[in-house]
């Protein structure tokens, strides 16, 4: 059975391919980047697949493949949503949205946010404050958009840690 489903499991040879045209417009060469980051995690999640499927593995084997395949899954989610933000952007359709922010403040409250996470992968995390960050109290940005983008790093700290 492993053999008969790993002959449906092509390697993903196409998005080498599609990345490497050129079909992407100059203006959108950040969407290009991010098609090509997508070589990597399929190659990998085709990779364990297909390995997995050659012989009869124990429960506990196919659930650690299982596991690596979801955490493969979860980095491609992230190059999805990255790929929807700046195909928005581009777009005009989810504009800047500039006003005053602390940025200290919306800094320490992602912090916070993703602290119990990394508690539970027994990562420490910390804010360091300087005396220069004054200059940050009320700074025009976009809130929701920066804080989407120190949430994606901190997360990213914490899981690749």
């Amino acid at each position: 059975m492993p053999e008969e489903l790993a002959s449906h499991c092509p390697a993903p040879a196409g998005i080498s391919r599609i990345a490497g045209q050129g079909i992407c417009p100059r203006k959108n060469e950040q969407q290009l980047t991010s098609l090509t980051n997508w070589r990597t995690p399929l190659a990998s999640l085709m990779a364990t697949v297909q390995v997995a499927l050659r012989k009869p593995r124990t429960s506990d084997e196919y659930r650690s493949t299982l596991k690596q395949c979801v955490e493969t899954g979860s980095h491609m989610t992230m190059l999805v949503e990255r790929l929807l933000v700046l195909s928005r952007l581009d777009s005009g359709v989810d504009p800047v949205r500039k006003e005053p922010v602390n940025i200290v403040e919306l800094a320490g409250q992602c912090v916070d946010m993703l602290r119990p996470l990394a508690d539970q992968r027994q990562i420490s995390i910390e804010m360091e404050v300087d005396d220069s960050a004054n200059m940050l109290e009320s700074q025009p940005t976009d809130a929701a958009k920066l804080r989407e983008i120190l949430v994606n790093l901190i997360d990213n700290g914490v899981h690749y840690n």
